[in-house]
């Protein structure tokens, strides 16, 4: 899948002399070169830390910088390394630098090359970079998902701020980062900078807890980026990543220019393939797996039966653990049998493959929830390997897997393995909804604070990587209690199939599903959102309209299968969303301000210039008095003309994209509480 997006240039132009500064300026693809102390050269690299007390700079500058290139297809690879003849510790930083995107990312690794433990290692920052800036500085980040209060009872509502973007005029210095080791809580692990002539977007790759700072000066502005908290010594031998950074430079006035590259880079060079194609977000039905497996089997019935256009049936928490007759599809309850991941044979007599094979019947994929990183101690394999975990061992605490030890992480693979081959899995769902911090905190030593977390982060990427190795057509959710792990590195590996938790809330309000798609756009190319079950409210479905989208038809024993339900209604707006979906990985244009989520109207477009198409989704909300409203559109040719088809009336108008890029696109919506769908493809 390519968006079709257009590097300028400048910007390509731009980046690559920076990076022949970093190159430090004197060698060509064929030469390796070495800058040593003589030279005078200051610290060149974008990083920095503390080592046996003497900053980066002082010890760069001593032993020098070694740098190599090659060249690939995509990326050509520096890389940069120096190396302490006294102690043996060794910094590398790999930086790639991509032919389709004016991006470059960087990984830096320590290693401790000696025969002993090294000096404290501290206070790293793997971004570490002053950019020089004259004149007005905007920073945009956003929201993550909302940190969870110490609350017994929540809301909807409550995540009213989740992917909200903030404004900042780099007044005074900006602080912000993950909470409690998941990397988009509070905020997203993204931002914008622009100055007056484009700017400089940044991504942090870290699924842990990072850090970052971000401060300006009279001629330029500074941006710092790690791990929080780091202070070890490295055994001999060992060698420990750090966050990756990615860094994409683009030219202009309108910051949105800087948001659709980053879509396009993580779409183009991150984003999970099978058979070298981008994996489209699916459209799944979801259902709770605490019902017995006669519902299940009788709900997949229904949807073929009824012609329901889903991609994937999909079952949710509570299908594991103690065997035993259930009070409800509630019991046991689901978070308390965490651990247990032994298939619940009341519930599930045969398993999951009768339903996995009914739902391939059908022209649908199955999807399984697992949550394979907590267990509650006193599940059997807590007591079995109680060094696999890490936290307090009292009956009924919540542990965490050390996916950092390799037996646990060898356990972890071969259990969730054999339920995708065994029982018919086509999406891993994996779910965590426990903050990892705490454990890792608990599991360090005063000369190893931070160890745990690399481990852990580390041993995450190969559980995830294996998954992938073994079945490359798998499609794997990162959920984490909804949008908690949205860092470029877990795009790698996943789509956010569930990027909020506040659909778990029927009383959620529709329009912040407006604007949580709006907010998540201007960082991702795919994500999906659910709609409860709001059967025949166009305007709420259209709401939730993404890369993908998860629907809750019968989700529930105590919701029956319903005779009359509005199926024709499903079927016209799933078919709405299967013409649309493509659309949702191009460019994405904001029409109206998101922070007004609550009155007046929301819309955006998105748009495909390899495809010379696109679409616009409009919303009048309920208390918005305006009936029609005039949007200029972005990103189209003005030589070209243009259909633009409603996908309510059918009406089809032939534009120029002229007119539409300077007078806008009128639309009118005669009643509160509607919206409008429009498609454009281009005639000429």
């Amino acid at each position: 899948m390519n968006s079709g997006f257009t590097v300028e240039a400048e910007e390509r132009q731009t980046l690559t002399k920076w990076i022949a500064g970093l190159g430090l300026g004197r060698t060509t693809k064929t030469e390796v070169g070495v800058v040593s102390a003589q030279q005078g050269w200051g610290r060149s690299l974008p990083l920095s830390f503390k080592y046996d007390g003497l900053d980066s700079e002082q010890w760069l500058r001593k032993w020098g910088i070694k740098h190599t290139q090659s060249d690939g297809k995509d990326y050509a690879t520096h890389q940069f390394t120096c190396r302490d003849q006294d102690t043996g510790l060794q910094c590398t930083v790999e930086l790639q630098e991509y032919a389709n995107s004016p991006a470059c990312l960087w990984n830096v690794a320590f290693q401790n090359t000696g025969k002993t433990a090294t000096p404290i290692l501290e206070q790293v920052k793997a971004l570490d970079l002053a950019w020089p800036c004259s004149g007005n500085k905007t920073l945009y980040r956003a929201r993550g998902a909302f940190n969870y209060p110490p609350v017994k009872k929540m809301t909807g509502e409550e995540f009213r701020d989740d992917f909200m973007r903030v404004q900042d005029n780099l007044a005074i210095p900006i602080a912000m980062g993950g909470v409690g080791g998941r990397p988009s809580v509070d905020w997203m692990p993204y931002f914008n900078f622009q100055g007056e002539e484009g700017g400089l977007m940044f991504g942090i790759g870290w699924t842990g807890q990072w850090h970052a700072e971000i401060s300006s000066g009279s001629e330029s502005v500074r941006f710092q980026a790690g791990m929080e908290t780091i202070r070890t010594v490295l055994e001999p031998g060992e060698t420990i990543r750090q966050p990756a950074i990615l860094m994409i430079r683009w030219q202009g006035t309108d910051a949105i220019r800087g948001h659709n590259l980053l879509r396009h880079f993580i779409l183009e060079n991150l984003a999970p393939r099978c058979e070298g194609k981008t994996i489209q977000a699916p459209a799944c039905n979801l259902s709770w797996g605490g019902m017995v497996a006669a519902s299940h089997l009788a709900r997949i019935k229904n949807l073929d039966a009824e012609q329901i256009p889903f991609d994937y049936y999909w079952i949710d928490a509570g299908w594991y653990g103690k065997a035993g007759p259930n009070a409800s599809e509630f019991t046991p309850a689901w978070g308390s049998q965490a651990g247990d991941w032994s298939v619940n044979r009341d519930t599930f007599p045969n398993g999951f493959k009768e339903i996995s094979d009914a739902a391939h019947a059908g022209g649908k994929a199955f999807l399984l929830w697992v949550e394979p990183e907590r267990a509650i101690y006193g599940r059997p394999i807590t007591l079995e390997h109680p060094e696999w975990f890490l936290g307090a061992k009292t009956p009924g605490n919540n542990l965490l897997l050390n996916l950092g030890n390799p037996e646990a992480r060898q356990w972890c693979t071969e259990l969730i393995a054999g339920l995708i081959a065994e029982q018919g899995l086509d999406c891993y769902r994996q779910d965590f909804n426990i903050d990892p911090l705490p454990f890792w905190q608990g599991n360090d030593t005063p000369e190893r604070i931070g160890i745990s977390e690399i481990r852990y982060v580390e041993g995450l990427y190969t559980f995830l990587g294996e998954l992938r190795r073994r079945f490359p057509k798998l499609l794997i959710d990162n959920c984490a209690s909804g949008g908690r792990r949205l860092d470029f590195e877990m795009m790698r590996h996943s789509i956010p199939l569930w990027a909020s938790d506040m659909q778990c809330f029927p009383d959620y309000v529709t329009e912040r599903n407006q604007q949580q798609v709006h907010g998540l756009s201007y960082w991702l190319p795919h994500f999906a959102f659910g709609t409860q079950d709001h059967g025949g409210d166009s305007y709420h479905f259209r709401s939730t309209l993404a890369a993908g989208i998860v629907v809750h038809l019968f989700a529930y024993e105590d919701c029956p299968i319903k005779a009359n339900y509005p199926y024709p209604w499903l079927r016209e707006r799933l078919a709405e969303y299967h013409r649309a979906k493509v659309y949702f990985t191009g460019d994405f244009y904001p029409l109206f301000d998101q922070t007004n989520s609550m009155k007046d109207w929301a819309a955006y477009q998105f748009h495909r210039p390899d495809m010379n198409a696109g679409m616009v989704l409009a919303f009048r909300k309920q208390g918005s008095p305006i009936e029609k409203a005039r949007f200029p559109l972005h990103g189209l040719d003005t030589a070209a003309l243009f259909e633009v088809e409603d996908a309510d009336s059918k009406a089809v108008m032939t534009v120029s994209g002229r007119e539409l890029l300077e007078n806008g696109l009128p639309i009118e919506i005669a009643s509160r509480r509607c919206s409008r769908l429009f498609f454009l493809r281009e005639v000429s």
